[in-house]
């Protein structure tokens, strides 16, 4: 059986990748998450993807709310993201994604795990 984990290694936490990630990547959609991702020939990397939630202060100007989102995307990334990671080892491909919280309301654990669901089986398609 499959460890899920979100280890340090598969966290995307370089600004230079992140503004890379949004000048040259690829956009998905599925209420309430938007998906920015980027694709790169797997050099000497340990791990095949690498991953951040983003939720905007616009919407949300209360740390708790934000925070709370925050734990919730990346709970719902890290219980289905193993057919992914799996994807793109075979692939040899390393992917790093961001999602964003696009709502103006906090939705409940199941819509957004519904939502990340559908955005990773879509983006186990297209890559």
């Amino acid at each position: 059986m499959p460890r899920h984990t979100l280890g340090k290694q598969e966290r995307l936490k370089s600004r230079k990748k992140i503004e890379q990630l949004f000048a040259e990547g690829k956009k998905l959609r599925k209420y309430p998450l938007a998906i920015v991702y980027l694709t790169e020939d797997l050099q000497d990397y340990k791990f095949s993807t690498q991953f951040t939630p983003s939720v905007p202060h616009r919407s949300f100007k209360r740390a708790v709310d934000r925070n709370l989102l925050k734990r919730r995307i990346r709970e719902a990334y890290r219980k289905n993201n193993t057919a992914l990671k799996e994807h793109c080892t075979e692939k040899n491909v390393l992917l790093s994604l961001m999602v964003i919280y696009q709502d103006k309301t906090i939705q409940d654990y199941h819509t957004i795990e519904a939502s990340m669901k559908h955005i990773i089986d879509e983006l186990t398609r297209k890559i």
